[in-house]
């Protein structure tokens, strides 16, 4: 943008051209009514008459008409100028249209009427702007030259008025087309991303128009002229017909529609459409409908595979538990109603874990959809199967009485044992609940809850059985969940501690140390040992919660014994496999036993054979050794009770084996036990292992284990499990009767 400075008096205008080639008509008729000949000029100027004439007929217009000299000097302005633009006339006068012109318009334009200037050539609707105090203000002048008989130029002459207004009119119409054209592409794209058009039914003229996003999802070039009734050909037949129900009552009432439907393209593709649409009204009348249309196919399917998913079981494609429990309810309606009798059972795989943890997750998976595909291929009609969760399957078979159903059940479940090659061999084994209707429940929820029962004592026993349920499992149920919640309580009251049984070396007779163990003092029953609470140990939350309890019992009263001087060898205590598998278990022993003062060597870990071989073996045994390292016993308890110690025996962390009651209780009447309990002690001490003897309760049973080389016995022979507040004095009258004994 180029500026020239006036020369004059107003020299602060800055003016910028936007140049157009529009003529108003209204300008060519001025001009033809005015005339070349009206207009002054150096060599014919205007008479005070025709001057006046002119000024009285521009008057009343909104242009005015300008005159310049052969030098281009403006030498006249109409008598309207000043109340058309409220600018001083005299100042203009005598200016330059170089001067005037050019200063509002770009350098290309000005070029160009500087060319028309100095050719002498006409302009017509040549536009040009600049600013005052009241703004942007533009103008439009058209000229022409003038020239006198004898061919010389004269000046030009011509007329300009404002156009600010209507340059703004334009602006803002050309801004609105632009806005348009970029809500129309946006539109496009919204469309497009959300595959959703518009369409329009006008019934008087039966006419149907659609946005282009309808065209591609008909698949037809976008523009054809497309029928309402083609347009329904796109929908089934009974489809079709409520479409034009829906448009019909649209068009006749006040109800809208929203509708999700099957569709067809024009290239056989199966999809779903919403389509929504609502009555058109001019002036009150019904004139169409109008409305949106959306493809849907994608959220569709997505819903169906949610609700698929919501009843089965993605791993099998059997029914889940829930839906399982649906469909058994509505079964056991229609059963009952035709008499008929039926059978529930509910079967797990045995020691399924270990699968997962020796072969992989991948092939544990395999194992699960072979089940599934037994339980398919097996099925009769009317036959309900189902993966309930997990490891654990569902399958209901009914029959004209329970009985048949049950012998039914049965025979599909067998064999209990499975073999199978996945790229590895493996063995499996099953274990069942089963319940029957109506005898063991009348309703579904009755039915799984006892046939459930039925597999907790099937596992509870030697496993690889079926248990037909029975009236006092439930009752046990209840008791196992009423001791549970009692013992909760109990355990936030401070009513569990801890009890200490003494451990004696047989060649010496000397105290080596105690092994604590869980008592509950009830307000109620009294004293109630651990052997009567396994479904505490049971319950992994529990167990350790109990662990942790156990642990702080245990510390303070070793520390309140070393502050006494109190000599009392090690403290054994059992810890359960839930304790072990805390990934802060070792750290928070060890933590403890520091903070008390006390030494590692003051503590050994008594574990069971089925806890470390049953159980995650690596978490346990990483604990186990990160304990050992550091100090700490580790005690195989009720060693000889596991069928597969010995397999494992030499690999556990472990330095004392504890020989179960169970076989010392008969050693003097029974010669198989004398027999197993002289291999478990030769065994582990050629392996060199410390042996323990526990239930030593006469003395002819310390007699036998001490000539069969064990080391060390545990039993009422030697002292019944007492109340830390009882250790000391037990301990000081143990060792008077030792140095009584050596007096003597």
């Amino acid at each position: 943008m180029r500026t020239t400075i006036f020369s004059r008096k107003r020299r602060n205008w800055p003016r910028r051209l936007n140049l157009t080639q529009r003529r108003s008509p209204i300008e060519n008729r001025i001009d033809e009514s005015v005339g070349a000949e009206m207009m002054p000029s150096p060599r014919r100027p205007f008479s005070a008459m025709l001057q006046k004439a002119l000024d009285d007929v521009l008057n009343c217009a909104e242009f005015w008409a300008w005159a310049t000299d052969e030098n281009l000097q403006i030498t006249y302005l109409s008598a309207n100028f000043e109340r058309i633009t409220s600018l001083p006339a005299g100042e203009f006068v005598g200016m330059s249209r170089y001067e005037v012109i050019p200063a509002g318009m770009s350098d290309a334009m000005a070029r160009r009427h500087r060319h028309e200037l100095e050719r002498r050539l006409p302009f017509v609707g040549l536009r040009y702007e600049f600013n005052d105090t009241g703004g942007r203000r533009c103008f439009e002048t058209s000229g022409t030259p003038a020239f006198d008989r004898r061919g010389r130029f004269c000046g030009y002459h011509g007329i300009a008025r404002e156009v600010t207004e209507l340059v703004r009119d334009q602006e803002r119409l050309a801004e609105l087309g632009r806005e348009q054209r970029i809500l129309n592409v946006l539109f496009d794209h919204v469309e497009r991303m959300a595959n959703i058009g518009a369409w329009r039914y006008d019934a008087e003229k039966n006419v149907l128009t659609w946005s282009e996003q309808i065209y591609r999802l008909y698949d037809i070039p976008v523009g054809a002229e497309v029928a309402l009734k083609e347009a329904l050909n796109a929908f089934p037949g009974d489809v079709a017909k409520v479409m034009r129900a829906a448009i019909d009552e649209a068009m006749g009432g006040e109800h809208a529609f929203d509708l999700t439907v099957p569709f067809l393209s024009t290239r056989g593709e199966e999809r779903f459409v919403r389509v929504i649409g609502e009555c058109e009204r001019r002036e009150g009348r019904p004139i169409g409908v109008f409305g949106t249309i959306q493809d849907v196919t994608s959220e569709k399917r997505r819903e169906e595979e949610r609700q698929r998913l919501a009843v089965s079981d993605p791993l099998t494609g059997l029914g889940n538990r829930n839906a399982f429990r649906m469909e058994l309810a509505e079964i056991l309606k229609k059963l009952g109603a035709r008499k008929r009798e039926a059978a529930l059972c509910i079967f797990d795989l045995d020691a399924f874990k270990d699968i997962n943890d020796f072969f992989g997750h991948d092939i544990g998976d395999e194992v699960l959809r072979e089940v599934a595909d037994w339980l398919r291929e097996t099925a009769d009609a009317g036959d309900l199967t189902a993966r309930s969760g997990g490891d654990e399957f569902a399958l209901l078979t009914s029959a004209a009485t329970a009985a048949e159903a049950e012998a039914t059940l049965r025979r599909r479940l067998q064999p209990l044992v499975r073999r199978s090659d996945f790229g590895h061999s493996i063995t499996y084994s099953l274990s069942a609940g089963i319940a029957v209707f109506p005898h063991d429940g009348a309703t579904a929820d009755d039915l799984l809850r006892h046939a459930d029962l039925a597999l907790y004592e099937a596992k509870r026993g030697r496993r690889c059985t079926i248990e037909r349920y029975e009236p006092q499992l439930l009752n046990e149920a209840q008791n196992r969940f009423r001791l549970l919640r009692d013992f909760r309580e109990g355990l936030a009251r401070g009513e569990v501690e801890a009890f200490y049984q003494p451990l004696v070396e047989f060649s010496s007779n000397q105290l080596s140390g105690f092994e604590a163990l869980m008592r509950w003092r009830h307000p109620e029953k009294g004293i109630i040992p651990a052997g009567q609470l396994m479904p505490v140990f049971k319950d992994k939350a529990l167990s350790v919660e109990l662990g942790e309890y156990m642990l702080k019992e245990i510390v303070g009263d070793l520390k309140a014994w070393r502050s006494a001087g109190i000599n009392f060898g090690r403290i054994g205590y059992n810890v359960t496999a839930a304790d072990l598998q805390q990934e802060d278990f070792a750290p928070n022993l060890l933590g403890a036993l520091a903070e008390t003062g006390l030494s590692p060597g003051d503590i050994v870990l008594e574990v069971t054979e089925t806890s470390v071989i049953d159980e995650d073996n690596r978490a346990i045994r990483a604990h186990l050794q990160t304990l050992r390292a550091a100090g700490i016993g580790v005690a195989l308890d009720d060693f000889g009770t596991g069928f597969s110690s010995l397999t494992h025996l030499k690999s556990l962390p472990v330095g004392v084996l504890k020989i179960d009651r169970s076989f010392v209780k008969d050693l003097t009447s029974s010669p198989g036990d004398r027999a197993i309990v002289r291999a478990l002690i030769g065994l582990g001490s050629e392996l060199g292992y410390h042996i323990v003897a526990e239930g030593v309760e006469t003395a002819a049973e310390a007699a036998f284990l001490h000539r069969a080389g064990c080391r060390y016995g545990q039993g009422y022979y030697f002292g019944r499990p007492m109340p830390a507040d009882g250790v000391p004095e037990f301990i000081a009258e143990w060792d008077a009767a030792e140095e009584a004994v050596r007096r003597a």
